[in-house]
This record gives structure tokens, sequence and C-alpha cells, in this order.
């Protein structure tokens, strides 16, 4: 409960928690002392999403990132109450990568962008909050579960269902980390340490992108908020206040050389990338500096194509002339979102068979594009992501210090979110001891107005404030006491004295006798 002074004319929006885990979840719920005047209004909140208000005023709106009264408000009560949840809780990650898994166990995992959205759901109905980070090396699903549930094993089914994989080749492919370990992966996740290319930056788009979805879905609540936030900050200071962004070995990168380790130099040569995306169009940019004598920007959508091709001197063609392209073609980059193959023994042009060397045909996308089958033709060389593990290692032995540096940016982060994470389970205490305070306050001052009943409206105004000011100042120190217990972790045992000391029972208690009186 967060109590604003009487006739406070703005509300900061960041005050505001969510109430509870019912249809109302993503629902600011305001709502005042019994004895207010309710206006019952209704305004957006900056999700869109319209709060239920009961207070004492004719109107709140919200006016860039604040509450504001609107003009001729009247303020009836005391204090304007805020009320909402933050229960003990505890952060899950059940995920795979590149070296827990080959790529035929992570396209199988992989949530791609028509079913993303989907897997994001699944884990708004079986986590208070949540979010998932799919790339072309990892899947990664996070949730937030009440303490002492175990979320591994929630995760765990959710993508034995969504997947539809056995329960064994999940368990096999995946880890799982929960509390500061989960909090831990994901900033070095951001910070590409976890990446096959070490400090590679599309991570932290990634990343973002990962919980634009998950908020869009309401599935990120305040908390993976927060967490992704943190991740994208820790993730760019560690690439500015460390050497770790000197690397600027990138997938793309990888693979280029590992095509020219193959076929020599791709000077002179006709490359075909094929996709328009980020990393088709990453490759194509490296592409441009390699001196290729023909550079074919091959796409579903012309515009993008068109506009990629462009942009590194090189020439656009449909999707539907891949095969003519082959034919003179050195290497092809697939970096292209497809629901299948795009190309296999069926539709490889006969042209191929008369080559003199192979095709080579490096696959960059997880699920893959290019159907593995043709690895076993006789004019296809054919490499996917996992094939670029080597020249990985070969660099991320250099940056050894460096990756010292970044851990060390990366604690000093998890400590700051664990703390942040602890404060807010002393919220529940904390509202409980207001609320037995606001109890006494009002039937003792109820009892004293009774008895002064020759006070003007204005003195009985002073009275009131005069009351609330005291329950303030005596609440003042039990609230910071129950706060920095949660912060060094003794939060029950402070609980538990100050229950005890003003005769209150715990909110668990209290929250189940008032449902067994409604029922």
């Amino acid at each position: 409960m967060i109590r604003i002074p009487k006739y406070s004319t703005t509300v900061p929006a960041d005050r505001f928690r969510r109430a509870g885990r019912t249809q109302s979840r993503s629902r600011w719920v305001i709502s005042a002392s019994p004895s207010a005047q309710s206006a019952g209004e209704t305004v957006p909140n900056r999700s869109g999403r319209p709060p239920s208000i009961a207070s004492p005023l004719d109107s709140y709106a919200l006016i860039g990132n604040s509450w504001a009264k609107h003009k001729d408000v009247q303020v009836y009560t005391d204090f304007l109450t805020i009320e909402g949840t933050q229960d003990p809780v505890q952060l899950w990650m059940l995920g795979t990568n590149y070296e827990r898994a080959s790529v035929e166990v992570r396209e199988r995992m992989a949530f791609g962008s028509e079913d993303l959205i989907d897997g994001v759901r699944q884990i708004g109905h079986i986590a208070r909050e949540g979010v998932i980070l799919s790339t072309c090396n990892r899947t990664e699903l996070y949730g937030l579960f009440d303490a002492g549930v175990d979320g591994g094993a929630a995760l765990r089914q959710l993508v034995v269902s969504a997947r539809d994989l056995p329960n064994p080749v999940v368990s096999a492919a995946t880890y799982q980390q929960a509390g500061p370990e989960a909090i831990r992966h994901l900033y070095r996740v951001s910070c590409g340490l976890n990446s096959m290319m070490l400090g590679e930056p599309q991570i932290l788009t990634q990343v973002q992108d990962a919980l634009a979805i998950a908020r869009s879905e309401a599935v990120a609540g305040p908390v993976i908020t927060r967490l992704c936030t943190d991740a994208l900050r820790v993730g760019k200071l560690a690439r500015t206040k460390t050497g770790i962004a000197r690397n600027r070995l990138s997938i793309s990168h990888a693979a280029i050389d590992l095509a020219a380790r193959e076929i020599g130099t791709l000077a002179g040569r006709r490359v075909v990338v094929l996709g328009a995306g980020e990393i088709g169009a990453v490759t194509a940019r490296i592409l441009r500096t390699a001196n290729t004598a023909d550079l074919v920007i091959i796409n579903r959508s012309p515009e993008r194509g068109q506009a990629l091709a462009a942009a590194v001197e090189g020439r656009y063609r449909p999707l539907d002339a891949l095969a003519d392209e082959l034919a003179d073609a050195a290497v092809v980059f697939s970096a292209i979102e497809a629901p299948s193959y795009i190309l296999g023994p069926a539709t490889l042009p006969a042209s191929v068979d008369r080559r003199d060397e192979p095709l080579l045909i490096v696959d960059l996308g997880v699920p893959r594009t290019i159907d593995p089958a043709l690895d076993a033709h006789p004019f296809v060389d054919l490499r996917t992501v996992d094939d670029l593990e080597q020249i990985a290692s070969a660099t991320r032995r250099q940056y050894d210090s460096e990756v010292r540096r970044v851990d060390a940016l990366v604690e000093q982060a998890v400590d700051e979110f664990s703390t942040w994470l602890r404060i807010r389970e002393a919220a529940p205490a904390i509202r409980a001891l207001q609320e037995r305070a606001e109890e006494v306050r009002e039937a003792e001052l109820e009892r004293a107005l009774r008895r002064l009943g020759h006070l003007s409206e204005r003195d009985r105004e002073v009275v009131r404030a005069l009351s609330a000011g005291i329950v303030g100042k005596l609440l003042h120190q039990p609230i910071v006491a129950l706060r920095e217990s949660s912060e060094s972790g003794r939060h029950d045992e402070t609980a538990r004295a100050l229950f005890d000391l003003f005769d209150i029972a715990p909110p668990d208690r209290k929250s189940a006798e008032r449902h067994s009186a409604a029922d």
C-alpha cells in the first residue's frame, strides 16, 4: 500500500503497483478509505488499459508519466491508497544453446516469429511474468514464479508441449537456473559472453525485441521489464567500459572467413546472399569489401531486397530465380527465415552437377532452411552455424582478461537487481502494518470526533490531519526496518516481530480469512 498525502496534486506513475494475478492483472486498482466519497472514474493508463478507480475525488488523468488531478477536484479523505501484491517470487530460466545441443535439436526447440507470441502467452498462463529469447544459437524461457514453485519443471513441460518434443529430448538438451544464477545468465548473454561470437552486438537487439513482444502480450510485468532493461543497460556498459567490443567477429564474419578458407578467396567470384534480414544484411555489407565480382541478393520482398542490393552495390533477384544463380555461384549464404527447406535434392538444379568445383552453402538459419540431405551431393559442400565454432573459439581465447572485467560489471548488476527484488517482498508486510494502523486511527478518530461535536468542519480536518501525521511518523521507522531487513535477507524475522508487536495477522492468513468469509 502506498499512501499519497491529502490534497497531493500529482502521483508519480512509477509508484503505482499491479493489482494481483486475476483478470485485473494488467489494471491499476486505486482505492480510498471506506468513508471517502467515491467518484468511480475510469481513465487510461500508460499501457492503454483503463484502471478501476474508486477514489475520493472527481477524476485523475494520466499526463506524461504522472497521474495528475483535474481542475476543481475536491479530496474528501486523508490518504489515497494504492494496493498491490509483491509476494515472494523467484526467477527461473530454461534454455538451450549451441554448446548444449546440435543445430538439429535447437531448430526443433526454437520459437520462430510465427509461434513466438503463442509461446509467450503460454508462459503468461503458468507464471506471473515471463519472456522468451529465441535466436539462431539459443532458445531461453524466463518465468517469474511464486516462491516454492518448481519453475524449471513448468517451463520444461511448456517446451515439451509447445514444440511437440519428448520429455527426455528436452531434458537432455536444456539447462536451467533459478534466482541470482538466472539473473546472472541473462546479463552475461546480453554482454555477449555466452554468444558463439564473443561480444557480438546483435544480442542486444534480440533481447530488446523479446521484451517488446512480452510487453505487448502483457506477460512482461515490472520484474521482467526491469530484468531485461537492466540486462540491456549492462550489455551496453560492457561494450563501452571494457574491450569486449573490440572483437568485431560476428556470425557473418565467421561464415565469410569459413568460406574464404574453403575456396581460397571470394575476390572475383559470384556470391549469393539469401535473405535481406538482419543477418543477411550484415553478411552482404561485409562481402561488399571482399571484392566479389557479383554480389547477388535474393529475397521474398522486392522492396527490402532491392534496398539492400543498392546499399551494397549488388543486384537483386527474386526467390524463384535462386536455381538460375546457383550454376555460377561460388558460395551461398542462407540467412532467410522460412517454415520449411527452400532448397533440397528435389529443387537443386541439374546445372550444379556440371560444376568444376563443389558449391559451398553456409546455412546460418535456425531452424535451417537448406535440407541437410544436400550434404550428400557430390557437388555441394553444406555447412551450418555449428561449423563456425572453431573460428569463434580461437577468437574467444584472446579476450579472457576482458571477459573478467565484464563479469565484474555483471556481478554488481546482479546484486543491485537481487536487492531490488527482495525489497519488493516487504510490500505485503508494510501494507498489513499500515492497514492495522489505519484501522486503529479511524476508530479512535471517530470516537474523538463524536465527543467533539462542536468543532467546525475545518477544525475536524485539522484533527484528521493531526492523527494521520502521528500515525505516519510512528510507522516510519518500522517500515524502514522492514525494507532494510528485506535488503539483508532478514525480512521474515523482522516481519514476525512487528506482527507480534502490533497484533497483526500475517498477510497470507488475513487473505485466507477474507476468502473463507466470502465463501
